[in-house]
């Protein structure tokens, strides 16, 4: 198991945290390949920091104040993604793994220039969307489910899921 910080902690409940539930505590341990013990201490931290609301067997949401620090992780994250894809060339299969590395020991100065060398990027390259410098997402208005296509109608892919990277090298 890997060392997971809050900000890892932070990033995967806005990623997967469904607005109107939240998200439960075995996804966490699940998608961040941890325990269920160290996901239940992580948890009384960001709880005591007033980053998350969590009661013990219920889902767990942002607060406010942990929202807008997810955002400015998932941000990192993201522009660091765009970067390593556009400008050093890297599949996109392996820039996550990478800018998962880079993200915790950026600037915000270093991740303003990323962003402005990028040429300001609305989308990762897979396709989610990156938070501005204010929190705010571009809309993603349109879009749906492969599997909500009827048969022999067309659309384009416009986002595909970051974490399996044998489907990625695949596509």
């Amino acid at each position: 198991m890997q060392n997971v910080s809050k900000e890892d902690y932070l990033s995967i409940i806005f990623k997967y945290c469904d607005s109107d539930s939240g998200i439960k505590p075995n996804l966490i341990a699940e998608k961040l390949n941890v325990t269920r013990a160290a996901v239940t201490d992580m948890l009384r931290k960001l709880a005591k920091e007033n980053l998350i609301s969590h009661a013990p067997y219920k889902s767990v949401k942002l607060t406010p104040q942990g929202k807008e620090l997810a955002l400015n992780i998932v941000r990192r994250h993201r522009i660091w993604e765009t970067f390593l894809a556009k400008v050093v060339g890297l599949p996109w299969d392996k820039v996550h793994g990478e800018a998962e590395k880079l993200e915790h020991a950026s600037s915000d100065e270093l991740i303003d220039r990323l962003e402005e060398m990028c040429q300001f990027p609305k989308f990762d390259p897979h396709g989610a969307p990156i938070p501005d410098k204010t929190g705010m997402l571009p809309l993603l208005d349109g879009l749906m489910p492969l599997s909500a296509l009827k048969d022999n109608q067309n659309g384009i892919v416009m986002r595909v899921d970051d974490s399996d990277n044998k489907l990625l090298r695949y596509l």
